[in-house]
């Protein structure tokens, strides 16, 4: 049985292995045990002998306690903001894009003689 779930487990954390830190978080895809479809995660507690309502609080803590530790090394990881897909950069709202127009580009340095 638990060769079924280290199935789903390497098949879902090869898809998921190019995502970006914040997508990760973003995603809940922290713990070992997150890569396994939410569907299956009582069948797997069960077949490691453990009880699934005690088990997902400790997931809970757990997620949280690396969350924590990812804010105090990286900073604020901005997971809320909406990521343009093509080049994976955060979407300039109406207002940034109208100040770079109008900022006037640097003057050249004069040619040295």
């Amino acid at each position: 049985m638990q060769s079924l779930f280290k199935i789903y487990y390497t098949i879902n954390k090869h898809k998921n292995k190019n995502l970006k830190l914040a997508e990760k978080v973003s995603k809940n895809l922290l713990l070992d045990d997150d890569y396994i479809p939410k569907e299956n995660l009582k069948e797997y507690d069960d077949s490691l002998g453990q009880v699934f309502a005690v088990r997902e609080k400790e997931r809970e803590k757990e997620r949280e306690q690396i969350k924590k530790g990812l804010t105090n090394k990286y900073g604020e990881l901005n997971t809320n903001k909406e990521v343009d897909k093509t080049n994976s950069e955060p979407k300039k709202d109406a207002k940034e894009v109208k100040d770079a127009k109008t900022t006037p580009a640097p003057a050249p340095e004069p040619a040295k003689k």
